[in-house]
């Protein structure tokens, strides 16, 4: 079969990306002053003199005093007449301030030097926020509830496949000093960064990485040059490591490891003394080899194999061998964290210690996992849930789940709050969540919605969220979503989310202005939460990049693309691998409501456009909102035109009037690929996914994209029109079995049968050659229905016990070289055939590969998140009666 190729598009953008040169350019905001008008207050345009009467030995109020006199220049009223004064006063809590405004005197007091940055940076933006240049008396104190605000570099590498480029091996500069001072006046106060003990650590138990130095040098001078803007650095680690091929357990640790493997890897036990005395000196070497090191943030539980918590997890009897340390999952929490806190703090006594539990299923978690702080004493420790991962919400009258990350949904999900009230009084509590943007569309530098911020900040304040992870690899370029956070930081919430979003919008848009930009805002956010809380939708539908999709008008079968990778290859027509939960109708009604209301925000927002059109800040606001009204609009109309096509593929004569309903489709793409190929060159931001590394839209491969339209209506559509009935135009081109059912592998022989009485296919895997040295060796069935329009059915069995991994199975069993499965096919072959696979998997240290199929697959191939063996271009078509 004929795939289409990313081949065929221009490649992506090398080099250093363009936005990277406007993080060099210090952001300053423009005063919307009127000179000419009277006042009440200090006039600023009398000059203000900054006079530091705070301690400072190292300097860190460097960066923030040079902040306000970039803006004083800026606006004029850089002179000696007003005194703006920055004092101590201990009795202050940590990042607090206090301003009081005299005639002739502003004083900034703090007890701490963060203090005095965040009051300076306030004072800068509330001076911005004046109709005339006039600030009035008083006093103002603001204290923060939110102690850590953790964000990450927007470009710095992931230190994952298939780059695997480690920022602390180079020597580029991933934190420019305009940067760094954007993200200070934003409130943040933390960035992370990806390392690993076994790379960083010294201990007795493993000798050093011969690259370690190297490391830690770059990580020294990356540490020393953030806190001169009063961010620490957090070193984000998987750790400690289960135990497997990669990463083989030394004598000296044997009491570490965990009874049974699962997954090819056994757990790492905190039980004994010498796991204890490893996880004390690992972080506590590092933490005494890089000065100001602000924390260790580490997934404890959920992204990969770590302790014998990840088997609890994953099997349904528990601890592998509770009855050998007699501990709970709680204690072995406790086991785990104490040592590597009481490591950090014996070398750095600030630093502190973030464990998050990455829990981002739809499902339930297991009591036990809400329980895991009780056992927790002492401090320095915070546990971080997944803010909104289990949410419930109503959309087109049925209940949908939401996994993972959702800034379209308010939150937080049940099991949030559950966690929330169990971490009170053992250990601190943080929130894992996306401030700028999520995997809902992750190809813009932020979600212009901080009415959702509002909303969830407001609960986490209720419910004494002590700290914040703001991001993943992506949701972190600076601007308002960033902004707004660093405010809420410090919000009572006293005020409703109108008055906070003008607060929030008058330092950049003028006071005056701000309730239009507000009331932009509030009608975007409701646009977004239209979006479908689906979470195949976020990780493969069109909304990241839907102008750089081809559209097929012929049934082509192929793979949609998954929203955070470099893809090789270009999105395709099997639409049934977006949507768990909604049909392509109902996917396509959610998002023409999203695509609306937001072309109606983005109306409010153009009234503006004349006044702020001279200021670049503004005009990149501008290009943002323009460039999600053209991904939602385009999101909506590849549904449709897909939609219109399974109509007229099912009866093309009597739905021949669609062809011309389709065509007018992709003339609206050919405009759209074309408009954003123009918003991309004036703004660099625009098509970059910070997870990808690369850009998923950009001005060659849109405008390359425009022409390959302009061909499928000049040919195909022609074509079409001329012989509508063609079967051309169906693509049935599947595997069938053979007259008996039967199908032939590598290593592996299949027969299927077609149980018409009980609706159920039969399978029956036979002349199994074994795998010699491999682990959990398995078979992944996929189902979907002859059309492709139902989500695939996916379910695994283990080849040796017949034991069900997941998926439905009316019965499995094993014996004799031979393994049986029923699969129920109720709703599923409503047209007489269905589409199946089945594939063979091993999987080895943690990593499952993909070693056989039928019907076979041109090449080795990568599971696919959610859909692990599912490709639809490699099915086999299955008729009633086999």
């Amino acid at each position: 079969m004929e795939h289409f190729s990313l081949n065929s598009y221009p490649p992506y953008p090398d080099g250093e990306p363009g936005f990277v040169e406007k993080l060099r350019e210090y952001h300053i905001p423009a005063v919307h002053w009127n000179k000419e008008a009277a006042g009440y207050g200090v006039a600023l345009t009398a000059g203000v003199c900054l006079h530091n009467e705070f301690p400072d030995p190292d300097g860190v109020l460097d960066s923030v005093e040079a902040a306000w006199r970039r803006f004083a220049d800026k606006a004029g009223i850089d002179g000696v007449e007003i005194k703006l004064t920055l004092k101590k006063d201990p009795s202050l809590k940590r990042e607090a301030w206090r301003r009081s405004v005299t005639d002739g005197n502003i004083v900034i007091e703090a007890a701490d030097s963060e203090g005095v940055r965040r009051a300076v940076y306030m004072f800068i933006d509330d001076c911005a926020s004046l109709n005339e240049p006039y600030f009035p008396f008083g006093t103002v104190e603001k204290t923060p509830w939110l102690r850590n605000r953790i964000s990450r570099c927007f470009f710095g590498p992931i230190k994952r496949p298939p780059f695997n480029h480690d920022e602390l091996l180079d020597d580029v500069d991933y934190y420019p000093d305009a940067y760094l001072d954007r993200l200070a006046s934003e409130g943040v106060n933390g960035l992370w960064l990806t390392g690993a003990w076994r790379e960083l650590a010294h201990t007795e138990f493993f000798p050093d990485d011969p690259k370690r130095e190297q490391r830690l040098e770059k990580l020294r001078k990356t540490v020393a040059k953030c806190l001169k803007y009063g961010i620490k650095i957090w070193l984000f680690c998987i750790d400690p490591r289960a135990w497997g091929s990669d990463n083989e357990c030394p004598a000296e640790l044997a009491d570490a490891v965990s009874r049974e493997r699962l997954y090819g890897l056994y757990g790492f036990c905190p039980a004994g003394e010498n796991a204890a005395r490893y996880l004390f000196q690992a972080p506590n070497s590092i933490f005494s080899e890089v000065p100001g090191l602000g924390g260790m943030m580490m997934i404890s539980l959920g992204e990969r194999f770590t302790t014998c918590l990840t088997q609890a997890y994953h099997r349904e009897r528990g601890l592998p061998c509770a009855d050998r340390c007699g501990l709970n999952e709680a204690q072995v929490m406790a086991k785990t964290l104490s040592p590597i806190r009481d490591g950090i703090r014996a070398a750095a006594p600030e630093a502190e210690l973030l464990s998050w539990l990455y829990i981002p299923q739809m499902s339930g978690v297991p009591p036990w996992v809400c329980g895991l702080p009780s056992e927790l004493t002492g401090e320095g420790i915070s546990m971080a849930f997944n803010f909104e991962s289990g949410c419930v919400k109503n959309q087109l009258g049925k209940n949908v789940i939401g996994g993972d990350y959702w800034l379209s949904c308010a939150g937080p999900s049940e099991r949030f709050r559950i966690f929330a009230a169990n971490a009170k009084g053992h250990c601190e509590f943080a929130a894992k969540l996306q401030v700028g943007c999520s995997h809902e569309c992750a190809t813009i530098p932020f979600m212009p919605v901080p009415a959702q911020l509002y909303r969830k900040y407001r609960e986490m304040h209720k419910l004494g969220v002590g700290s914040v992870i703001q991001c993943w690899y992506f949701g972190n370029y600076p601007g308002t979503m960033n902004k707004a956070a660093g405010l809420l930081a410090y919000e009572d919430f006293k005020d409703d989310e109108k008055s906070f979003l003008c607060r929030l919008a008058a330092p950049e848009w003028g006071v005056a202005d701000a309730p239009v930009v507000a009331g932009a805002w509030q009608k975007f956010s409701e646009a977004f939460r239209n979006y479908p809380m689906d979470i195949q939708f976020q990780y493969y539908g069109p909304m990241h990049d839907g102008p750089m999709w081809p559209l097929y008008l012929r049934r082509s079968n192929l793979r949609l693309t998954r929203s955070w990778k470099p893809e090789k290859f270009s999105a395709g027509d099997a639409l049934c691998e977006m949507s768990m939960s909604f049909s392509t109708a109902e996917l396509m009604t959610l998002s023409r409501r999203m695509a609306e209301e937001w072309h109606d925000g983005f109306e409010i927002l153009k009234q503006l456009e004349e006044r702020h059109k001279n200021i670049p800040a503004r005009a990149e606001d501008f290009s943002l909102c323009e460039a999600l009204d053209i991904l939602f609009a385009s999101g909506g109309r590849i549904l449709k035109f897909y939609t219109l096509r399974d109509e007229w593929l099912a009866a093309p004569l009597e739905n021949v009037k669609h062809l011309k309903q389709m065509a007018d489709l992709v003339t609206e793409e050919i405009s759209a690929s074309l408009r954003m190929a123009e918003l991309c060159e004036n703004d660099p931001r625009l098509g970059y996914h910070s997870e990808a590394e690369v850009f998923k839209f950009h001005p060659a491969g849109l405008r390359h994209r425009a022409g390959e339209l302009k061909r499928l209506l000049e040919t195909d559509f022609k074509l079409a029109e001329l012989s509508p009935a063609d079967p051309y135009w169906q693509g049935d081109e599947f595997v069938t079995a053979d007259s008996d059912g039967n199908g032939c592998a590598e290593t592996f022989k299949v027969n299927l049968k077609w149980d018409e009485e009980k609706d159920l296919l039969s399978i029956r895997i036979f002349d199994i050659k074994k795998f010699s040295g491999t682990a959990n060796d398995s078979f992944t069935f996929s189902l979907t229905d002859g059309k492709m329009r139902q989500y695939p059915l996916l379910s695994s069995v283990d080849t040796e016990t017949a034991e069900i991994s997941y998926g439905e199975i009316e019965r499995a069993y094993s014996g004799d070289g031979e393994l049986c499965v029923d699969i129920p096919l109720a709703g599923r072959g409503v047209d007489g055939s269905v589409l199946f696979s089945c594939a063979r998997s091993v999987t080895a240290a943690g990593m499952a590969s993909l070693e056989d199929c039928w019907p076979a697959v041109e090449k080795k191939i990568d599971l696919r998140l959610n859909l692990w063996n599912f490709y639809p271009e490699y099915l086999a078509l299955i008729k009633r009666g086999k």
